[in-house]
């Protein structure tokens, strides 16, 4: 509560103290521009297949064994999340590496 008046009375605190506390700040979410997101979808779902061939996959790989060299077991699937594509090399002691590239259009937010 506000004050030592409004701890004893409920009723101080609607008559007195919400009524002289300044409003509390609202966020406005925009709303969404479809035809922006649609071209995003296209660019972003482009660039998307073109990084999930086995030419980029065994690109990866290379790099990956490049900085932690051991015999590999397994490469999987590229996974995409909000902000990045991940590459998991998976190796026979069952450690694995993972890479993470940037989504290209997507934009991160600097605080």
């Amino acid at each position: 509560m506000c004050c030592k008046e409004c701890l004893s009375s409920k009723q101080h605190h609607k008559q007195v103290c919400a009524a002289t506390m300044p409003p509390k700040a609202r966020f406005l979410c925009m709303k969404k521009d479809d035809t922006i997101w649609q071209k995003l979808d296209e660019v972003t779902g482009e660039w998307e297949r073109s990084i999930r061939t086995s030419e980029i996959y065994r690109a990866v790989g290379k790099f990956i064994l490049k900085y932690k060299d051991g015999p590999a077991e397994l490469m999987h699937s590229a996974v995409k999340g909000g902000y990045n594509i991940v590459y998991r090399l998976e190796y026979k002691d069952g450690s694995s590496v993972i890479m993470r590239i940037p989504i290209k259009g997507t934009l991160h937010a600097i605080d």
